[in-house]
């Protein structure tokens, strides 16, 4: 489960570190993945004796750290970008402290120079570390831009590059929640649902003419950026990891609202969880809540009891898909 998920608590100040590992525990998350940004005050500079409370409390409660969500801080410096040689410096920095903190995999943003990404291999051989792609929507896996850095994984095969999944890719349905969001800001119905319509049509690849549609429309205010939403989401053919399985390290499991234990609102699931589970894929699956940024402005957020929710369907996801590969 990624730390990520509280982020509405963590914001609060309602849940430290202890409570959240303590949370996730609670309900069987026992992989964390963290975001150093968010759980550390002192980053990048963590004391000893922080790193070691961090292993105690995983020791406390049975968890393991598992993955390291890296940033490519590229406008870090006011009035100029940074070059590639400052970018990789604080790549290597980030693997140290990833190790320091018992994590074996560090997610690398899709913003990283492909030069960076290539030269930071090898210097993954000397923490023990594996970098991973993020497949974010609304990038795909066939996206011009992350097959270059397919390309570079290819290359140089030396097991320490590769991708990570993210739920948002597969997910058909304009998430509701989202659609709530948009109209609790003042979007109109009328454009919201040519929105949604245009995004669970047919011709998802029409999206990129969306702002210029609605600007025909008539859009303004909220309306005109309403285009922009379906960045959040994307929807492929979960058959579409087939050919990556062999370097995907780890799958963020991203939603947005669950319905009751049963379901995630949008996202298709199930038909990610049997391809993995056919193809024996043994690697992380990570829950990330990201709902709770469309309600925090009109409801309470609880983000626990989202995540008990996902994580109930997720066990009766993997029993199921992973008995039905092993009848075949």
């Amino acid at each position: 489960m990624s730390l990520y998920s509280f982020q509405e608590e963590f914001f609060l100040g309602t849940m430290n570190l202890d409570a959240q590992i303590a949370a996730a525990a609670s309900f069987g998350a026992l992989g964390i993945e963290v975001i150093p940004h968010q759980t550390f005050a002192s980053y990048p500079h963590l004391s000893d004796r922080e790193v070691e409370h961090w292993h105690e409390l995983h020791a406390l409660h049975g968890t393991t750290p598992v993955a390291y969500d890296s940033f490519a801080d590229s406008k870090r410096i006011s009035g100029r970008v940074l070059s590639n040689d400052e970018l990789l410096d604080d790549l290597v920095r980030d693997m140290r402290l990833s190790w320091r903190l018992g994590c074996q995999i560090v997610r690398v943003q899709m913003n990283t120079p492909l030069d960076v990404f290539e030269e930071a291999a090898r210097h993954a051989e000397d923490f023990d570390q594996r970098l991973a792609i993020e497949v974010h929507a609304p990038m795909t896996y066939e996206s011009r831009w992350i097959k270059r850095f397919i390309d570079v994984i290819e290359r140089v095969d030396n097991g320490r590059l590769g991708l990570m999944g993210d739920m948002s890719t597969f997910s058909p349905t304009f998430a509701p929640v989202i659609y709530d969001w948009a109209r609790s800001i003042g979007a109109s119905s009328r454009l919201l649902d040519y929105v949604k319509s245009a995004y669970e049509g047919p011709e998802p690849k029409s999206l990129h003419t969306l702002g210029a549609e609605l600007g025909y429309l008539g859009a303004t205010g909220p309306d005109a950026s309403l285009g922009g939403l379906t960045g959040y989401m994307t929807s492929v053919d979960p058959e579409t990891l087939v050919p990556h399985l062999p370097y995907l390290f780890h799958f963020q499991a991203k939603f947005w609202d669950m319905v009751g234990d049963d379901h995630e609102a949008s996202i298709d699931y199930s038909g990610v969880i049997e391809v993995l589970a056919r193809h024996g894929w043994s690697g992380y699956l990570s829950s990330e809540y990201e709902g709770n940024r469309f309600i925090q402005d009109r409801m309470p957020v609880d983000s626990v009891d989202q995540l008990r929710r996902q994580h109930s369907m997720l066990e009766r996801l993997i029993e199921l898909h992973s008995k039905v590969a092993s009848d075949v």
